[in-house]
């Protein structure tokens, strides 16, 4: 599902929002996610108050044997030290739900 991240983001959160109908599970001044609950993809998009709009990163839950991972794919068209902080943001988010999840087991 997160290959569809590669398209103009803008068109994506359109046809995710609105014609498959996502229900949108987070919003605040910089970005809004949509979740996929059957594939359970979090589709996060940059608004356009956030420097490194437009941009979306989605992240889906990945089994790998005994672990899971998360599979993210970013797709930013701001401007490149904005997207590289959002991708660095991105990444320390997930380190940080990985450490939780392993403390929670």
């Amino acid at each position: 599902p997160c290959a569809r991240a590669n398209t103009d983001p803008e068109k994506l959160q359109s046809e995710l929002s609105t014609t498959e109908k996502l229900p949108e599970v987070f919003r605040d001044d910089n970005y809004v996610a949509l979740q996929d609950k059957s594939t359970w993809a979090m589709w996060t998009f940059t608004l356009p108050s956030h420097p490194a709009h437009p941009a979306v990163v989605c992240r889906r839950p990945v089994r790998e044997g005994e672990s899971i991972t998360l599979d993210m794919v970013v797709n930013c068209k701001g401007e490149s030290k904005a997207c590289a902080q959002l991708d660095q943001d991105f990444r320390a988010l997930n380190a940080r739900m990985a450490q939780e999840m392993k403390a929670k087991k």
